[in-house]
């Protein structure tokens, strides 16, 4: 285990990716404790997805399906391909097994979409 080395945080390296085996320092409750990465992991509840809009006034753009998906799942990041494509006002539903995107789209473009879990 590497030892602490009385640096500030912005001189240490960056690291690339959360490993499991990565340890962090935390304060629960007042006292001090340890957490691994696969912890912290497992508690994010996070999944990405990649698809494409359609074209379309408002109606439906794209939707992700997945079973992993209920009705707590709430949209962490969406990026598109081509911003100019997608109108100002996409908005999106969760229900049990998938997320609807709705709106207007001028031309269809790829969409980047990470989800996550609400609550524990």
């Amino acid at each position: 285990m590497a030892e602490l080395t009385g640096k500030t945080i912005s001189e240490l390296p960056s690291a690339t990716a959360l490993a499991d085996t990565d340890l962090f320092a935390i304060s629960s409750g007042g006292t001090s404790k340890k957490i691994q990465g696969s912890a912290i992991k497992s508690d994010l509840k996070l999944r990405a997805y990649t698809g494409t809009i359609s074209t379309g006034s408002n109606t439906t753009l794209m939707t992700i399906s997945d079973s992993w998906i209920t009705s707590n799942t709430i949209v962490v990041s969406c990026q598109f391909g081509n911003p100019m494509n997608v109108g100002t006002s996409v908005t999106w539903t969760s229900s049990s097994g998938s997320v609807v995107f709705t709106g207007t789209a001028a031309a269809s473009t790829s969409a980047f979409v990470v989800l996550a879990q609400k609550g524990n």
